[in-house]
């Protein structure tokens, strides 16, 4: 038993260091290869926002895309309310805002964003969520890339702002790799995922995959989803934007309890999900999370330096991509919290993969289905 065991780790733990490598070298190609503008023609962009229960939020997202650095002849901003509880002020909004409530017989964040859609001018839409805090250069950085005429989908990345806490900061180091990952997946031509908060396509390209078609029943992945449909359709069309000027910031969950039930949320996109490469991703990001700990304590037993070594380069690879991940956000990777995420990691895996398959979860005031 051992023995098989023994196999099972190193084999696991071998494939991970390779693709750990690949998506080491791939997002290091990322940030080596120029990032200049693309300026060009001014184009016509929708920002997209849908909200729900959002009035501690909206005002500093509303203050910060007031400090958007763009033409505001060529920019609109739709702010979709799906039947919030609260009431915003928003006070008196510049004319670029249209601020929508969703119709009765619609609920979900998918049914805001495509009510916003529909209802909007841009051939460019950007999307972007409630409790965010974008830069001025952002749309910029966006449109820049969409001067290329076979882009249809450009993504950035996502940071977390409260990083005061030592939770947040944990969250900071567990999260970056998601966003690491979907960049060089992307850069490989593996289009995996990205983050709805910083997301924008060409309205076209939305129309012609039908958009959300297909996925309203499932309350998470708008983002995900859309980025399948547009890459099965449109080859080597999507780009992640590397300028930190294009990086918008959100909040961490500030309770154990929201941030749980904001993973088994991200999760529950598995079992609809058909991808073979992110299925295989899942299975072996969760299966290498527990191995380590195994190939120490074989290493420690039997006094081998092949398990010590498997262990410990897994550890100090990972470290390296959070690492380069954060820096490329303008954070950093402080080595004393991610060692402990280093020993959370594997029993937090395990809770989200269970829990994301047998159970419902409460998101918005709302109780979703798994699947």
């Amino acid at each position: 038993m051992v023995s098989i065991l023994e196999t099972i780790s190193l084999i696991i733990i071998g494939v991970y260091l390779v693709w750990i490598l690949v998506m080491i070298c791939s997002f290091l190609w990322i940030r080596w290869t120029d990032h200049q503008l693309n300026k060009g023609q001014e184009l016509r962009v929708s920002v997209i926002v849908p909200f729900r229960n959002e009035a501690n939020n909206l005002l500093s997202l509303i203050e910060s895309l007031n400090q958007l650095n763009y033409n505001r002849s060529f920019l609109e901003i739709i702010l979709v309310d799906d039947h919030s509880n609260d009431r915003p002020d928003l006070g008196e909004l510049p004319q670029e805002y249209k601020v929508l409530s969703l119709p009765v017989d619609m609920q979900g964040k998918k049914a805001a964003l495509n009510f916003g859609i529909n209802n909007s001018a841009g051939e460019i839409i950007v999307t972007t969520d409630a409790d965010c805090i974008v830069q001025p250069e952002w749309i910029n950085c966006i449109v820049s890339q969409f001067q290329k005429h076979q882009i249809q989908l450009v993504f950035g990345g996502v940071a977390f702002t409260n990083s005061e806490t030592i939770f947040s900061r944990l969250q900071q180091i567990e999260f970056a790799p998601v966003i690491g990952v979907g960049a060089a997946s992307n850069n490989i031509g593996a289009p995996i995922m990205c983050n709805g908060a910083n997301l924008a396509f060409r309205k076209s390209a939305f129309e012609k995959v039908n958009g959300y078609e297909g996925n309203f029943h499932v309350a998470s992945g708008d983002d995900e989803y859309l980025i399948h449909k547009i890459s099965k359709v449109y080859n080597r069309s999507i780009v992640y934007i590397k300028s930190k000027e294009a990086v918008v910031r959100t909040q961490a969950p500030p309770t154990f309890t929201e941030f749980v039930s904001q993973r088994i949320r991200w999760a529950s996109k598995w079992n609809s999900n058909k991808s073979f490469y992110k299925s295989s991703l899942a299975i072996l990001v969760v299966l290498s999370s527990i191995f380590p700990i195994l190939c120490l304590t074989l290493g420690i037993i039997q006094q081998s330096p092949l398990y010590l070594t498997l262990a410990l380069s897994k550890i100090i690879l990972d470290g390296i991509f959070t690492h380069l991940v954060l820096k490329s956000m303008r954070n950093s990777l402080n080595i004393f919290y991610y060692l402990i995420t280093v020993i959370l990691y594997p029993l937090y895996c395990l809770y989200i993969g269970v829990m994301a398959n047998v159970k419902f979860y409460t998101w918005k005031g709302r109780k979703h289905k798994l699947g």
